[in-house]
């Protein structure tokens, strides 16, 4: 059997090279396989086209191999016939892709130009020796630690949209007192004594009963943490209520006039702003007249505290008032801080932070010369 395929083979080899060597050019000269072309020429050749070329011999190798193997013999001869003419037109196309040197510099691969002389140029450009600026492109990217942070800014501004959002910071510092009050509570020495204290007499009760246990206590204990907790929940809820009252009515005065507000931005952020009300004194018959400013509202986002923003508020809001020709600033005796919802054995951290803003105040207007004589 395997001589029979091999003498197939070589018959059908034989066959197709005598078909090739046989092939005959339109000019009448006998072309055999490898031989060039004449006239065929082309102005390039790239190493893919090659190497296809090479991909391509293989797959007809393993074709005929494989085929020879597989394929019955009625179709044997036939199929490898056709392989042996695929196989001679490659060769002959890879050949005639070849070219000489002589070739690639030959005037048909060649674009023609018309010759240029002197008298044909334009006239020199006066800029021709000039220095070109390098375009934005050529600059060195900015390495700055800075690059690409948004700019802080702080002015007095008339936006409706910029007022509402520091109504809006008011309100939320107002709210946020709540949690400072319910931790004040919670942790202070009076609520923790008298916490513990009612704990240990559950605990005395239920353990001296003839059934008593440690999970009824346990359970028992956790039934008075929670309600201690409400209770809590429930006693400083007042500061909800005075965040709630921070609306466009609390920013006008009995006139119906809008107080000032200054806002500190951060790129397009509103994350600080001052409410300042300018009170006029005077009685009747007499010309009034703007005499102090009145700090009504400051309020700082929460993730901006201690940074100094609250401060450079300060700052703009007393230059401001320098600027209107008032006697001085203060903060407002009401203002919106100033809510005390526990009683005042509870609220020495708000006081504190009270006086120490308004002593920062007093500074920054004895720095600035503001309400002295003149």
């Amino acid at each position: 059997m395997v001589r029979q395929i091999q003498a197939s083979s070589s018959s059908g080899l034989r066959e197709g090279n005598n078909n090739n060597n046989n092939s005959t050019s339109s000019s009448g000269q006998t072309l055999r396989v490898g031989d060039r072309i004449p006239g065929f020429r082309t102005s390039a050749v790239s190493h893919e086209i090659r190497d296809s070329f090479a991909q391509l011999k293989r797959s007809v190798f393993t074709a005929r191999l494989t085929s020879s193997l597989l394929l019955p013999r009625p179709f044997l001869s036939t199929f490898l016939q056709i392989q042996t003419n695929i196989q001679a037109f490659l060769t002959s196309l890879s050949a005639n892709l070849r070219l000489s040197d002589d070739d690639m510099s030959s005037a048909t691969s060649s674009p023609a130009f018309p010759p240029t002389t002197s008298s044909t140029l334009p006239p020199p450009s006066p800029l021709a020796g000039a220095t070109t600026l390098s375009s934005s492109d050529d600059q060195p990217p900015d390495t700055s630690p800075l690059a690409g942070v948004p700019s802080l800014t702080t002015y007095l501004t008339t936006s409706t949209s910029e007022k509402v959002s520091a109504l809006k910071l008011v309100a939320d510092s107002v709210a946020q007192q709540r949690q400072a009050a319910s931790r004040a509570l919670i942790f202070h020495p009076l609520t923790l004594g008298t916490l513990g204290l009612v704990l240990a007499i559950v605990a005395q009760i239920l353990l001296g009963r003839p059934r008593g246990h440690v999970a009824v206590v346990a359970t028992t204990w956790a039934g008075i943490t929670m309600a201690a907790l409400l209770s809590v929940r429930w006693a400083t809820g007042g500061y909800i209520e005075a965040a709630e009252r921070i609306t466009w009515k609390w920013l006008c005065d009995d006139e119906g006039k809008e107080d000032e507000v200054l806002v500190t931005k951060f790129g397009e952020e509103v994350i600080g702003c001052v409410i300042l009300r300018f009170v006029a004194e005077g009685g009747k018959g007499r010309r009034k007249r703007v005499a102090r400013g009145v700090i009504r509202g400051w309020a700082v986002r929460l993730k901006y505290r201690g940074k100094g923003v609250g401060l450079g508020l300060l700052e703009e809001t007393v230059g401001l008032v320098r600027e209107r020709g008032a006697e001085g600033v203060e903060f407002a005796v009401d203002h919106a801080n100033s809510t005390r919802i526990l009683p005042s054995l509870f609220n020495g951290g708000f006081d504190r932070r009270d006086r120490k803003a308004r002593k920062k105040l007093e500074e920054l207007v004895d720095m600035q010369g503001l309400g002295k004589k003149r």
